[in-house]
């Protein structure tokens, strides 16, 4: 399987409303450059976050970038899938759980499993999570860079095959923030039931990832009960509604409808990816483009079928 893990990671790293404003940030500049971009952040929350140094910033769009909310390469623009997805789900007092957490798990499981596996088992509290965190990300790096030497060499810039104390430092507190909100009830803020549960429910390896019914898993995850799946006829309106908030100009990302359609499904019903990809094609009303990225593609409403559609518009 091909290695996920999240590469660079900064110990501030891990307050989702944060990552969130880094994301809008991104949305709201007309720039590709990064520190323009910690500019616009700071300008617009700067004052709400508490942050006012450019350095500040940049936690926060690292880590958006390595969720894949924005784009790798030498641009830092918002993906049209899980990115635009997380500006249309976000609300400061229900914020899009499922969805962070599925791209953490997705672009983290390599490390991120048995990291939390080794940690429900200890449990620590209060001073000794840092420490003992600290200790398992050193564990569990050594072990991914033994067994995907070649990945840590290769990778730009390359990942050492033995982090220093420091580095380990950042990862396992960036991680504990994000899934536990430790200290400050500033992350995902999952239980250790619920973390637990998740390492059960991605513990198996999959040939394709992320696996296809993983919005169901991180519904049991999570959730006191497993998802029920929705009807198709159901999913195909559901879809249109997704389509009204996320279309652009003229089409819409079908990974991004994917992520809020079952964002706003959960806790109490999923969508198979494979189920959707399946009932959309089949959809006569809708028409279909090629993607941005080569796991996505964009569709639209036929321009005969507008008339059917018009609470879209």
């Amino acid at each position: 399987m091909k290695l996920a893990f999240l590469r660079y990671l900064v110990g501030d790293a891990g307050n989702i409303q944060r990552l969130y404003w880094a994301v809008k940030s991104a949305a709201e500049s007309a720039t590709d450059d990064a520190k323009k971009q910690w500019s616009v952040f700071l300008r617009l929350y700067g004052k709400s976050s508490g942050l006012a140094s450019l350095r500040s910033a940049e936690p926060h769009f690292s880590l958006a970038r390595e969720l894949n909310f924005l784009e790798w390469r030498s641009r830092w623009r918002v993906t049209n899938g899980p990115g635009k997805a997380l500006l249309a789900l976000w609300n400061n007092e229900n914020p899009p759980r499922y969805l962070i957490l599925g791209q953490l798990i997705t672009y983290d499981h390599s490390f991120l499993i048995p990291f939390v596996k080794r940690l429900v088992e200890k449990q620590p509290q209060g001073s000794e999570l840092v420490k003992a965190a600290s200790k398992i990300t050193k564990e569990v790096w050594l072990n991914l860079s033994a067994r995907y030497k070649l990945e840590f060499v290769s990778t730009e810039p390359p990942l050492p095959l033995h982090p220093e104390d420091r580095t380990c430092n950042h990862h396992a507190r960036a991680r504990l923030r994000l899934l536990l909100g430790f200290p400050n009830n500033e992350g995902l803020n999952l239980t250790w039931e619920q973390i637990s549960k998740v390492a059960e429910e991605f513990s198996e390896p999959d040939n394709d990832w992320p696996p296809s019914d993983y919005y169901f898993r991180l519904g049991r995850a999570l959730g006191a009960r497993k998802p029920e799946k929705i009807s198709d006829e159901e999913l195909l309106k559901k879809n249109l509604d997704a389509f009204r908030v996320l279309k652009g100009f003229t089409y819409a990302s079908v990974k991004a409808a994917f992520h809020y359609l079952n964002e706003k499904a959960l806790p109490d019903y999923a969508v198979d990816w494979n189920q959707y990809r399946t009932a959309i094609r089949k959809d006569a009303s809708l028409s279909f483009h090629q993607g941005f990225s080569r796991d996505d593609f964009l569709f639209t409403i036929k321009e005969g079928e507008r008339k059917n559609a018009s609470r879209i518009n």
